[in-house]
Parts: structure tokens; sequence; C-alpha cells
């Protein structure tokens, strides 16, 4: 025979859980949702940017060390030079948005199935006449996924939260040595 206060605090328990999860579950609706507001310097960079006399210009770009000379007219990237560098050259346009995915995810599922993704923090200083991205300091960590099955999978079966903190934490720094305009 069951012991009757073992089995009310069970179900207490079990009631706890689901409540807790249904919870989650509106949070993580509420999260997927709404968009990360822009910093109120990204907004004041970006207002500069857009109000710049000119479409046409060289960026200077020395990102993970590789410099670049990038032409850009209409925010597209015409040539590099040299083209010999790991990442892609980028306009101005796209390192802002570079900067406005900070705390977003950049690669799900990274571990224990899918109970980690890889986050991307984005800190970023201006320039303060042209409003462009002088400096980008760009990271990723492993966080927990706890809007997925497999986050909770590992909880039940291990009885321990997962620990994302396990995997290598990266950084790079993105710096813009200079912008000239092009006739």
């Amino acid at each position: 025979m069951q012991n009757p206060r073992r089995t009310v605090l069970r179900r207490g328990a079990l009631v706890l859980l689901a409540l807790l999860l249904s919870c989650g579950g509106v949070g993580a609706v509420i999260a997927q949702t709404a968009p990360a507001a822009a910093s109120p310097a990204l907004l004041r960079a970006e207002a500069r940017w857009a109000t710049r006399s000119f479409n046409h210009y060289e960026l200077r770009l020395r990102d993970k060390g590789c410099l670049q000379v990038i032409e850009v007219r209409d925010e597209r990237v015409v040539d590099v030079v040299p083209n010999r560098c790991e990442p892609p050259p980028r306009s101005v346009s796209e390192l802002f948005t570079l900067i406005k995915r900070d705390g977003q995810v950049s690669t799900e599922c990274i571990l224990l199935g899918c109970a980690c993704d890889d986050v991307l923090s984005v800190k970023a200083s201006y320039d303060q006449a042209l409003g462009f991205p002088r400096h980008l300091e760009v990271g990723v960590s492993a966080q927990p996924n706890w809007q997925h099955p497999d986050y909770w999978r590992q909880v039940f079966a291990k009885r321990k939260l997962p620990d994302c903190s396990a995997l290598a934490v990266g950084s790079k720094i993105v710096a813009i040595e200079s912008v000239r305009p092009l006739p």
C-alpha cells in the first residue's frame, strides 16, 4: 500500500512541473516573436549614416586580423582587395545588421542534440561624424536551449541541467580603419 502523503507530494510535484513547463512555453513564444530592441547608440549611428552625402565609398576593414579594402556602391560590395580573407567582405549596412543580431542564435543544436545553441554577443562603437561602426567585438557562446525537448530529455535522464558551458567561447574583433567617399 502506498503512503497517501507521498502520493499527494508526487501529484503536487507533477502539477508544479506542468505549470512551470507551460509558463516556459508561453515565455518561449513571446521571446521568439519579440524582436530585440536596438540600442539608442545604434539608432543614432544608423541615422547619422543615413544622412551621409555619398553612396559610393571605400571601406578599409580588418576582420580576424585580415585587412580588406572594400569598394561599396549603394550598399553593395562591388570589389575587394585583397580577396584572400576568410570573412566575406561587408558593407556598412551589413555591419549594422550584424550588430542587430546581438543576443540571437547563430548556430542551433550544437550539443546534446538540441539542448544547447550558440548565441551571438555584439558590442560596437561608432564614428561620431558619419555613424559607421568603428569597432565591433563579436562573441559566440553556448547557451541552454530550454525551449527544445532535447533540453528536457537531458534534465530528466541525467537529473541535472545540461552543461552548455563545457563548450569553448569564441570572439573576434572587426575594426574599420577608414571610410572614404569615392566619385
